[in-house]
C-alpha cells in the first residue's frame, strides 16, 4: 500500500500540549479520517500457541508490547541532530547566561508575580537562594551548569531509547498468506492467526474518549529514518534537568503536588512525536504490510 499521502498528513499533524480536547480533535481529524479511509477491511495478527495468547483470545483481549521488544533494534528509536543539540547546550550554559541567572537570584525582586501566586513553594526556594552569599550562589549555578554540560555528553543512549521504553502497540498485517510471517511470528507455522474486522470505520474523533483512544495507523517504510526536531529533544532535556534540580533541592519531596504542576507546565512542542517515530521502519520490513494499534501514551520520561 502506498502510504505517501498518509505520511504527508502525519508530518503535518502537530499536537502541542496545553490545548483543549476540541482543538485536539480538529488537529488530528484529517489524520484519523484518512487513515480510516485506507485501512483494509481485515487485518491479521500472527500468534504463537501459548497460554497467554490463547487466554487473551478467549477473553477478547489484545496484548500490546513496548517498542524495545520488537525484533528490529531501530524500532521506535529516536533519531535527532546531535550537533544542533550541542550548539543549543553551549548557548544555554554560556557565561553570559550564567551571569543573568546569578543577577536574577541576587536581585531579590525579580520573581514573576504569577509564579508566586501559583507556586509559593518555588518562591520560598528562590528566597532561600537569593539570601545566600554571592559566592555560594555562584557555586550553585556553576555546579548546575557543569551538570547540564556533562549530562548531554552522557545521555545519548537514554534519549535514543526513551520512546522505545515508553510507547506500546500491537502489530497487525494486511497479509494472511505470508510464509515468512507464519514462520517468524507463529512459531514456525505451528501457531494461529487472528482476523480483525475493520469494515466499520469511524468518521470522527470522539472527544470524550480522546484521552483513552486506541489508534490504528499504517507503518511508513522508508530508506530514511524519521528525524525528530531539536525542539522536542530540548523539551525532554528541560523536563529531566528540572526534575533533577527539584530532587537535589528536596523540593519534590516537600511540595510533590507543586512539583508535578511545574513539570506539566513545560510546553511540549508535539505530543504526537512518539507515534510518528514508532510508525517508521526500514524498507527491509515492507513485505509485512504492517499496521499498528497504539495504546494511550503517557508522557515520555528520561529520568
Amino acid at each position: 500500500m502506498d502510504t505517501q499521502k498518509f505520511a504527508e498528513i502525519l508530518y503535518g499533524t502537530v499536537l502541542p500540549s496545553g490545548i483543549d480536547l476540541t482543538e485536539q480533535a480538529k488537529i488530528v481529524a484529517p489524520l484519523f479520517t484518512y487513515s480510516s479511509s485506507i485501512v483494509p477491511s481485515s487485518l491479521f495478527r500472527y500468534r504463537r500457541c501459548n497460554e497467554r495468547n490463547i487466554d487473551a483470545f478467549y477473553k477478547n483481549q489484545c496484548w500490546v508490547s513496548l517498542a524495545k521488544n520488537m525484533n528490529d533494534g531501530f524500532d521506535g528509536r529516536l533519531y535527532y541532530d546531535q550537533k544542533a543539540l550541542l550548539a543549543w547546550r553551549d548557548k544555554l550554559t554560556s557565561a553570559s547566561n550564567s551571569m543573568d541567572l546569578k543577577d536574577f537570584f541576587l536581585s531579590g525582586n525579580g520573581f514573576p508575580q504569577s509564579a508566586i501566586e501559583n507556586f509559593p513553594g518555588i518562591y520560598q526556594l528562590y528566597l532561600l537562594i537569593s539570601s545566600a552569599p554571592e559566592l555560594q550562589v555562584c557555586d550553585m549555578i556553576n555546579d548546575y551548569r557543569r551538570f547540564i554540560i556533562e549530562d548531554i555528553d552522557s545521555i545519548n543512549t537514554i534519549l535514543a531509547t526513551s520512546i522505545q521504553n515508553t510507547i506500546k502497540f500491537c502489530c497487525l498485517s494486511e497479509k494472511i498468506d505470508s510464509s515468512a510471517m507464519w514462520g517468524l511470528y507463529a512459531n514456525n507455522e505451528t501457531g494461529f492467526a487472528l482476523e480483525y474486522n475493520f469494515s466499520s470505520k469511524p468518521e470522527a474523533v470522539q472527544l470524550q474518549e480522546r484521552s483513552n483512544m486506541y489508534t490504528c495507523f499504517p507503518v511508513i517504510y522508508s530508506d530514511n529514518r524519521y528525524k525528530v526536531l531539536t525542539e522536542y529533544i530540548q523539551f525532554l532535556l528541560i523536563r529531566r534537568w528540572l526534575a533533577t534540580a527539584m530532587q537535589k533541592s528536596g523540593y519534590i519531596y516537600k511540595y510533590p503536588a507543586e512539583a508535578n504542576l511545574v513539570q506539566s507546565a513545560i510546553p511540549c512542542p508535539d505530543i504526537f512525536v512518539a507515534t510518528k517515530v514508532a510508525l517508521h521502519k526500514s524498507r527491509e520490513w515492507e513485505h509485512e504490510g504492517e499496521w499498528r494499534v497504539f495504546a494511550p501514551l503517557l508522557m515520555i520520561q528520561i529520568l
